[in-house]
């Protein structure tokens, strides 16, 4: 048996690259690691046996690039059966057969998947005129310029620590990675898991107790990187924590893109806040 890991990006690494396991700073090895991006790294794994190969995938987070990485390697390496295995709370199987059916196959549970995903995930952005302009989630709203220059930082954390009862984070990408990673957690975020917060340093954002959550999160602020503006939203969740289990989360958040400026020789930050607020309800306004 071998086994080839197509990364988020597409390209193609044979599965026991140490190249790839330094690229993520990752602690595991070899299977691990495989296991490992394909649940939090939008990867897809291929476990060859002669003619036949089992593709490892989570639909919720595989990315379009990783799936055209497949839809290549599946043309110039022709196979007799396909067998695919997907991660959803566990691991499951489907023997598909020819290659072309496992990948309309794939293509329909990835849909799917992706439609529940965005279901559990509902974001809409803050209208000013619904802000009570005496708040302090408005005074933000209308002067963050300064806030998030070099010289206003330090007084942008000490506002995010007081006004959001420090559910603060600070995100960052190194030079030569992809993904986020934590920098900063407040206690005000995960205080009820307890130990969580100070693990998470450092690791990828996509690595929380509900990694689709957090794969929907890293998302959300890795579009933001480029931005010249923060972003304000109202944010209606479902997200499974461990002990806790299935529950709804509600609340208003801001992200703010630090100025390079303040950066040094690393890469984009970004520092987001957020406050629970239960008269949020976009189920509702979706329905």
């Amino acid at each position: 048996m071998s086994i080839l890991i197509i990364d988020d990006q597409g390209e193609l690494w044979d599965g026991n690259s140490r190249q790839l396991r330094r690229s993520f700073d990752s602690p595991f090895s070899g299977g691990e690691f495989t296991t490992y991006a394909v649940k939090n790294l939008g990867f897809l794994s291929l476990h060859r046996y002669q003619r036949s190969v089992e593709v490892r995938i989570r639909p919720h987070i595989v990315t379009d690039r990783a799936l055209r990485g497949l839809k290549d390697w599946l043309v110039k390496h022709p196979v007799d059966r396909v067998v695919v295995t997907w991660f959803d709370r566990t691991w499951h199987h489907h023997m598909v057969g020819r290659a072309a059916d496992a990948l309309r196959w794939l293509e329909r549970s990835v849909g799917i998947a992706r439609a529940a995903k965005e279901s559990a995930f509902l974001t809409r952005p803050v209208d000013p005129l619904d802000i009570d302009p005496q708040t302090p989630f408005a005074t933000l709203m209308r002067d963050w310029e300064p806030l998030v220059r070099a010289n206003g930082q330090h007084e942008l954390f000490n506002t995010l620590k007081a006004v959001f009862n420090n559910r603060y984070v600070l995100m960052g990408q190194r030079p030569g990675e992809r993904h986020l990673s934590f920098m900063d957690l407040g206690e005000g975020l995960y205080s009820f898991l307890e130990g969580w917060s100070q693990y998470a340093i450092g690791r990828p954002v996509e690595d929380q107790p509900d990694q689709a959550y957090g794969s929907w999160v890293s998302d959300t602020y890795g579009t933001t990187i480029n931005d010249k503006r923060p972003r304000f939203d109202d944010v209606d969740a479902i997200v499974t924590w461990p002990i806790v289990g299935r529950t709804r989360i509600r609340y208003r958040r801001a992200i703010f893109p630090l100025q390079p400026s303040a950066q040094g020789e690393g890469g984009p930050l970004l520092l987001g806040a957020s406050v629970l607020d239960t008269s949020v309800d976009l189920r509702k306004a979706s329905a």
